[in-house]
């Protein structure tokens, strides 16, 4: 909902007159910061835990095969192969129009130069469970290995049997991704 707020006649700074928002300090936020130091401390002991509680399903190694990647593009229907395939070559050529260029402004006595750096890893979370979202795995690691991250990882939750969807692997091999998770929840 919209609220009107009338700044005639207000003096000093106009932030003392705006409402602010409330950050919350407990609930979600306390569950999150309990998560990441759990698994800060006690690692893949810790994310086995946690896809038990939050995806209701016990994985041994969270890590996909890379294998299971490329097995999963020729389990697929050629017509779902093709689909990816054409999505990711429109997504691709969108961002890669968006690339910025590296600046350079020479003065008398100085060279200011401006660049753009892709990081070096990238972590893509992809929802899952009651459906599966290629089109997630696209959309978030295309544009990574556009942009020239080295490393790109996928999360997914894994379905009731344990693993991540072929639909879902098969994007992830035509994206280029270089690991998958089956972790999420």
């Amino acid at each position: 909902m919209l609220q009107r707020i009338d700044l005639r006649g207000m003096s000093g700074e106009l932030s003392d007159h705006l409402p602010r928002p409330v950050v919350p300090s407990d609930g979600p936020v306390d569950a999150v910061r309990e998560i990441l130091t759990a698994v800060r401390e006690r690692g893949d002991a810790a994310i086995r835990e946690f896809t038990v509680r939050f995806d209701g399903v016990r994985v041994v190694d969270p890590r996909v095969p890379v294998t299971d990647l490329v097995a999963a593009l020729d389990r697929v229907s050629p017509d779902v192969r093709a689909a990816l395939e054409a999505a990711a070559a429109s997504i691709e050529a969108y961002h890669r129009a968006q690339l910025p260029s590296d600046v350079r402004v020479e003065r008398p006595g100085v060279s200011i130069v401006g660049m753009h750096r892709a990081v070096e890893r990238v972590g893509c979370y992809v929802p899952g469970g009651r459906a599966v979202y290629p089109s997630t795995v696209l959309m978030t690691a295309v544009p990574a290995r556009v942009a020239g991250v080295a490393e790109v990882v996928v999360m997914v939750p894994p379905g009731p049997d344990g693993k991540v969807p072929d639909v879902t692997l098969a994007a992830a091999a035509v994206a280029g991704v270089d690991e998958v998770l089956a972790i999420g929840g």
